[in-house]
């Protein structure tokens, strides 16, 4: 039960995230999984590049860019640390 409401939470958090990330600017699937806390503060401290018109095309394709990287790596540090907690809570 534990496992699936877990499975449930971060899988609609991933999508609240997804969205906002694209609102913005950037790839969904590249924050889907950043369903963290800190995946969280990152996304909102990123600049808005659907509404900066103040940068060139290529400025805005280089941050699109790292920005998204980021948001893969902060995925895949999220989700390790998730299923740390979830394998120590189910050995409890």
């Amino acid at each position: 039960m534990v496992l699936l409401f877990f499975i449930a939470f971060t899988a609609g958090l991933g999508f609240l995230m997804g969205r906002f990330a694209e609102s913005k600017g950037y790839g969904f699937w590249n924050w889907f999984f950043a369903s963290s806390l800190l995946g969280i503060i990152w996304l909102v401290a990123v600049p808005n590049l659907a509404k900066d018109m103040n940068i060139t095309a290529e400025e805005a394709d280089r941050k699109k860019s790292s920005t998204n990287v980021a948001g893969v790596i902060l995925s895949v540090l999220g989700q390790a640390i998730a299923l740390m907690q979830l394998s120590s809570a189910l050995k409890v």
